[in-house]
């Protein structure tokens, strides 16, 4: 009896032995992915999160304000960490979390997620010189508050030189110009915190920056100004030319020099 006992757990432990790797049992859920980012490209929004080292790949779940989370995405590779959704609609508030998955054992998941509100870049119509400056228009973007408008030349970076407040404005002219200067353009639209994307190559144009003087004057000055004004005879030139014709900026409109 006791040998039959004993034949009987050597054949237990030889058939428990024999079996696949991972056979009966369930794989382990891979941890929650964290979802770091979320920022508005031309044309799409870019979700980025933190690589889940045990996942076979990732699903990418997006929802609106009054809706559920939809999944948008499957990634197959545990190594690709960034989506770029591109059904997005210019205006929309959008909210994003991650699940990592091993087979059919997913993650747990952000019920927060990240959010951002999709504004659509700014289309540049065009750069002219005008009587206020260099004027730059673009596109009216649904959903944005306002502008940002960029300035920047060949030796210097992107740096804001106006503010649009009002969505409905599509045009700026920067009178902080100078004469003779060239200069490259671009907008972004905003909404609170959020900003679209950006036309990193923006438009260029060289400055002339018109000011308005007196034969007898010895200033020139901006159209604006009340010394100007009570002038019958007014001549519309450059500041290279105002200069050459002897004239100092005014101290009172403090035009371009």
């Amino acid at each position: 009896m006791k040998t039959l006992k004993r034949i009987a757990l050597i054949s237990l432990c030889l058939t428990v032995l024999s079996l696949p790797v991972g056979a009966g049992a369930t794989s382990a859920a891979p941890a929650t992915p964290v979802v770091k980012s979320a920022a508005n490209g031309n044309g799409y929004v870019k979700v980025v999160w933190g690589k889940v080292t045990n996942a076979s790949g990732y699903y990418v779940y997006r929802k609106t304000s009054g809706t559920s989370w939809a999944r948008i995405a499957t990634l197959k590779v545990n190594s690709t960490v960034s989506y770029a959704d591109k059904t997005v609609k210019s205006g929309t508030a959008y909210r994003y979390t991650v699940r990592a998955y091993v087979g059919s054992t997913l993650s747990g998941y952000s019920s927060t997620g990240v959010v951002i509100r999709y504004l659509s870049t700014p289309m540049l119509k065009g750069v002219k010189n005008t009587a206020s400056g260099p004027t730059v228009s673009w596109t009216k973007v649904t959903g944005a508050s306002g502008y940002y408008v960029y300035r920047k030349t060949s030796s210097t970076a992107w740096a804001k030189v106006g503010t649009v407040k009002s969505g409905a404005t599509v045009s700026f002219a920067n009178t902080t110009a100078k004469d003779a200067t060239t200069y490259s353009y671009m907008v972004r639209a905003y909404n609170g915190s959020y900003m679209s994307s950006y036309n990193a190559t923006g438009l260029t144009i060289k400055a002339i920056m018109y000011v308005y003087y007196t034969p007898g004057g010895a200033c020139y000055h901006l159209l604006t100004c009340p010394t100007i004004k009570k002038s019958k005879t007014i001549t519309k030139g450059t500041v290279s030319a105002a200069k050459k014709a002897g004239k100092r900026a005014c101290k009172d409109c403090k035009p371009p020099q």
